[in-house]
């Protein structure tokens, strides 16, 4: 076997051994300077062999060593322990691309531990809970000193109240009676702990969102779920999500009762039997109730703090349009991120049956916008409040047609245009050891090509790693 290739069966020891051509048992008898003679008449007869043209950083950083043959002092692969230089806000969502990437979600604390310069890269990295890797800084905003607003320090007669901290003694002049009274509010269990035991039963229609699914323990809302499978699965039928249907050549609204019923059953945290006689009969109720759910929450599903941004996409050129809008949907909380994909979603499938049931795409985006998109400003009425019920529906229509590449990960970011920066180095990827493909050590004759300029073969993949940025990542 040729020095080179002998070389390579050295690096790629599945085993971890380091002549994986040697039985166990004579590894077992040689000496301790008898492995060192031996390991350094490999690296020089390697060293002889490769010259300067291959790239050794894989090497070095098995050996733990840095460019000048100094030993480094790694810790663990992590690197949960090096502190943080920064603290950092999610404010959109990101899926991690690489194995030494981070996944983000919305509201997430992030320990930022290595930020690197804005014209070299729009990548940082930091900790999220135990999980340590690169994400971009645009997904991301600092948190500084100042305290927000909301939570400064009280003022005028309040000041003395909220400066008292459990367990402190009231003031004599208070009497036992509020001492009584703070110790019951100290002690009472949590609305979430009474939901769980059953004592304490919250409304399902009316309430926010985020809060519903934190006390229920839910991805996505249960009135979602069971309308859609079930409309999925009996409710492909004439004028599904329109406000009337069609019988005998009459259009005949859907019985208020059996909708009320069903309210009231999701409302006491259960779950009603939708193919009862009653309901099977009057398919639209179920359809009504979901957009009712949808309709009465207090923040809608699209939110008030993204609607202009959400606008602004949607108006925005066909070549940008598609990234603008799934940069503003990885924007949204969690639980209106899961619920709106899964809305979307089954939307989606039910547009593919319009020939059954006349809902295009375009019909069910003029049923559900005035559900799912509102504006504060525009609710007032008026002239502005007409032209925002168009605008809207296209921005749902949009939503439905394109919805499996808007909710798709495998997407590049959206990355909007810096005049300062190069398009090249906006979005360069910082070089990182932590590489996914097993590498691949060249031979003498490719390395030779590859310094020469000479073509190497097609079928032949190659990592590159420079030397300098591994020992400074193997520093940190």
């Amino acid at each position: 076997m040729p020095p080179v290739e002998q070389a390579a069966a050295v690096y790629h020891n599945s085993a971890g051994a380091l002549f994986s051509s040697w039985e166990k048992d004579r590894l077992q008898a040689i000496q301790q300077e008898a492995v060192e003679a031996l390991v350094a008449d490999y690296l020089h007869r390697f060293s002889q062999i490769a010259g300067p043209l291959i790239n050794c950083a894989p090497i070095l950083n098995w050996f733990e060593l840095d460019g000048r043959g100094h030993r480094l002092l790694v810790g663990d692969d992590s690197d949960i322990n090096t502190p943080a230089v920064a603290a950092a806000l999610v404010g959109k969502r990101y899926v991690a691309q690489a194995s030494d990437e981070i996944s983000l979600e919305v509201g997430d604390m992030i320990s930022v531990i290595d930020m690197a310069p804005p014209d070299e890269s729009a990548w940082w990295r930091g900790k999220r809970g135990f999980e340590v890797g690169f994400f971009p800084c645009e997904c991301v905003q600092l948190i500084g000193d100042q305290a927000p607003p909301q939570v400064g320090p009280p003022s005028g007669r309040h000041r003395r109240a909220a400066t008292l901290q459990p367990g402190q003694p009231a003031l004599s002049r208070q009497g036992k009676l509020t001492a009584f009274f703070r110790s019951f509010i100290q002690t009472r269990p949590s609305r979430r702990r009474l939901k769980q035991s059953g004592i304490l039963r919250e409304r399902v229609f009316g309430c926010d969102l985020g809060e519903h699914l934190f006390n229920s323990g839910h991805d996505i809302p249960v009135v979602l779920k069971s309308c859609a499978e079930f409309i999925e699965a009996h409710g492909i039928v004439d004028g599904i999500y329109t406000a009337l249907r069609r019988h005998r050549l009459r259009c005949v609204p859907p019985v208020t009762s059996n909708i009320q019923q069903l309210r009231n059953t999701f409302d006491e945290d259960r779950v009603p039997d939708l193919t009862e006689p009653s309901v099977r009969q009057d398919i639209h109720s179920v359809s009504c109730l979901l957009k009712q759910y949808l309709r009465e929450l207090p923040n809608p599903l699209l939110t008030y703090q993204l609607y202009d941004k959400f606008v602004a996409a949607v108006q925005s050129s066909d070549d940008q349009r598609l990234l603008r809008m799934r940069d503003v949907v990885q924007q949204l909380p969690p639980p209106h991120y899961r619920t709106l994909e899964y809305l979307v979603r089954h939307l989606a499938r039910v547009s593919t049956h319009s020939h059954s049931t006349g809902m295009t795409a375009k019909n069910l985006a003029i049923v559900w916008a005035p559900n799912l998109v509102r504006s504060q400003e525009l609710e007032a009425g008026g002239v502005a409040a007409l032209q925002g019920i168009g605008v809207q529906a296209v921005l749902v229509e949009y939503l439905i047609r394109y919805s499996e590449l808007i909710f798709s990960d495998k997407l590049p970011a959206f990355a909007p245009d810096q005049p300062s920066l190069p398009r090249a180095t906006k979005r360069s990827r910082p070089r990182s050891l932590a590489i996914s493909t097993p590498t691949k050590l060249l031979s003498l004759e490719e390395a030779r090509a590859r310094a020469l300029g000479s073509p190497a073969k097609a079928d032949q993949n190659y990592i590159e790693v420079d030397i300098a940025a591994t020992t400074s990542r193997l520093r940190i």
